[in-house]
């Protein structure tokens, strides 16, 4: 008997009901941006917690007369989030922590992108961002783990859609690109249907954003498809962001395409303005009960 139960709570906690990957993108562009897909599970009743852990390999360069922008890194975002799940109301909080660091990745990807002719990590092991437009520079190097931007998010599930906002609270640091030093809103819209779900965000800004700065920036956009065809937990989603930047080359957008099953999810960039690959796994359950 406690064999069989502990083998339910294992696949439970793989192929649960949140099948929804971390929303990680470009590291400039992270600082700013909030998820959109909805963290709690159906049918949670009162508090609930949640954690998200995701794998991201960041390489990217380009320039350009808008500037010169740079990404060298892996990343480990954990995003521990407790909520209160009430009738169609849901309001939790949320603060994601990372890790930067060389990595791995770079040994597995590397020969793959050289036999498709991709562009490859000619430094292996470092940890370099850096932001350059005009004669004004934003650099780290290194690896450095913190505390990300924090939010407070509420949702209100209306039928097979739903509406939600998110306050996002500058709590992460700025000169490591790990927070934008401002408050910030999502407002957001949710309708599905049989086989599929969308989302559609954006992002304004409450005051100086100075994590995205050097770049001018403004309110961002952003959107989610999720296409389920089989039954069963496999999943394709397209995620994409417009903003916060301007004038910032590749980087004011972005767009991925995302597999998820179950729990899990993994990503593959189809801009500059994503990580080159992410794997994510999400969970959540009911608090526990203290008599």
């Amino acid at each position: 008997m406690p064999s069989r139960y502990l083998w339910a709570v294992f696949v439970s906690l793989l192929l649960g009901g949140m099948g929804v990957g971390q929303d990680v993108t470009s590291p400039i562009a992270d600082t700013y941006l909030l998820p959109l897909g909805r963290p709690a599970s159906p049918g949670l009743k009162g508090c609930a917690w949640h954690l998200g852990v995701s794998l991201a390999n960041q390489l990217s360069y380009a320039h350009g007369p808008w500037g010169e922008m740079g990404f060298d890194l892996e990343e480990i975002r954990v995003t521990p989030g407790l909520s209160w799940n009430q009738g169609p109301w849901s309001l939790g909080f949320y603060w994601p922590f990372s890790l930067y660091y060389g990595g791995v990745l770079d040994y597995l990807l590397d020969p793959l992108h050289q036999a498709l002719g991709l562009p490859k990590n000619e430094v292996q092991g470092q940890v370099l961002l850096f932001a350059r437009r005009g004669d004004t520079e934003r650099r780290w190097e290194g690896p450095v783990f913190g505390p990300r931007d924090a939010h407070i998010r509420m949702d209100l599930s209306l039928g097979g859609g739903g509406l939600y906002a998110a306050l996002a609270l500058p709590l992460g640091g700025v000169a490591q690109f790990m927070g934008s030093g401002g408050y910030r809103v999502l407002t957001g819209v949710a309708w599905g249907w049989s086989g599929g779900e969308a989302r559609l965000g954006a992002v304004w800004p409450l005051g100086p954003q100075p994590g995205l700065e050097p770049f001018p920036y403004g309110p961002a956009w952003m959107g989610l498809v999720r296409l389920r065809p089989w039954e069963g937990p496999l999943g394709l989603e397209v995620l994409g962001f417009l903003g916060p930047l301007r004038d910032a080359g590749p980087y004011s957008l972005g767009v991925a395409l995302r597999v998820s099953y179950g729990n899990w999810a993994f990503a593959e960039d189809g801009t500059r303005g994503m990580p080159d690959v992410v794997l994510s796994w999400r969970h959540g359950g009911g608090c526990p009960h203290f008599p």
